[in-house]
């Protein structure tokens, strides 16, 4: 439980960190490596909810790992989220992106869903890292 809840309070604190700074990152590839992002390549927060298998196998360039399947720590993670952020979600099965879309909505948050991974890569200009 203790290591739950570190992982919880772990993933929030990155997103929390990427959404409200605005400092440049120290590599493009990654936003939230030190905690900061740089809002003129990443104006939005890009959050993959697949699993973490899934991410590791492929995701969009800059986009963060949020599974959406972990219901306890993703709705402790969405309750942290900054709202004054964008926030962009995706996922190759459409019903869960549609699905934590509507919950980041339900919590306040302005977010986008971008679909399943090749869409969002289409409609972002991000490209899909492998």
């Amino acid at each position: 439980m203790r290591k739950r809840m570190l992982v919880i309070a772990g993933a929030a604190s990155m997103l929390v960190l990427a959404g409200c700074s605005t400092t440049t990152s120290s590599s493009p590839d990654s936003p939230t490596a030190t905690g900061t992002r740089d809002p003129s390549i990443y104006p939005s927060i890009v959050i993959d909810v697949c699993a973490a298998d899934a991410f590791k196998k492929e995701h969009l360039t800059g986009a963060i790992n949020l599974d959406a399947s972990d219901q306890p720590m993703f709705s402790n993670v969405v309750k942290a989220l900054g709202k004054g952020s964008q926030y962009q979600v995706y996922c190759d099965d459409a019903a869960r992106a549609a699905a934590a879309t509507t919950a980041l909505k339900a919590a306040g948050l302005n977010v986008t869903n971008l679909g399943t991974l090749k869409k969002a890569s289409e409609n972002s200009g991000l490209d899909i890292v492998k």
